[in-house]
C-alpha cells in the first residue's frame, strides 16, 4: 500500500475513533450502500432500461453518499449535547444498516419478480427513533 494509501485509511480510523463510531458497523453500511447501488442499477435495468441513465446515477450516488454523513453528525450530536452515546450511536448505526439490507432484498425482489416496490423511508424512521431517546434520557 502506498503512503498516501494509508495515511487515508488512518485518517478515517482516527475520524471514527473520535466520533465513537464502530469501524466494523461503518465497513458494514458503506458495503451495504455499494450493494444496495449495485443491485438498484440491475433491479432498474430489469424493469425498465431506459431509465438507467446516467444523471440517475448521479442523483442516487449523491443521495447514498450523503447518507454516510448521518453516523458522524449524529456522533457529533452526542458529543456536543452529552446524551448517552452507547445507545445513540449503535441505533443510529443499526437502523442505517437495516434499511440498506432491506432496500438490497427488495433491488434482488424485483430482480425476480420484474415489480418495482416502494423504498421505505430510513432517514424518518431514525430521526423518530432519536428523538424518541433524547426525550427519554
Amino acid at each position: 500500500m502506498t503512503g498516501s494509501k494509508v495515511a487515508i485509511w488512518g485518517w478515517i480510523a482516527v475520524v471514527l475513533n473520535y466520533c465513537g463510531l464502530q469501524q466494523e458497523a461503518m465497513i458494514i453500511y458503506s458495503m451495504f450502500i455499494l450493494f444496495d447501488f449495485i443491485t438498484w442499477v440491475i433491479a432498474a435495468y430489469y424493469v425498465n432500461p431506459s431509465e438507467v441513465t446516467s444523471q440517475k446515477w448521479i442523483k442516487w450516488l449523491v443521495k447514498k453518499i450523503s447518507l454516510l454523513l448521518i453516523p458522524f453528525v449524529v456522533a457529533l450530536f452526542v458529543k456536543g449535547t452529552w446524551y448517552d452515546p452507547t445507545t445513540i450511536l449503535t441505533t443510529t448505526l443499526s437502523i442505517l444498516i437495516a434499511a440498506e439490507a432491506y432496500s438490497i432484498l427488495w433491488n434482488i425482489y424485483t430482480m425476480q419478480t420484474g415489480q418495482k416496490v416502494k423504498e421505505n423511508e430510513a432517514v424518518k424512521m431514525l430521526l423518530e427513533k432519536l428523538m424518541w431517546i433524547t426525550k427519554k434520557q
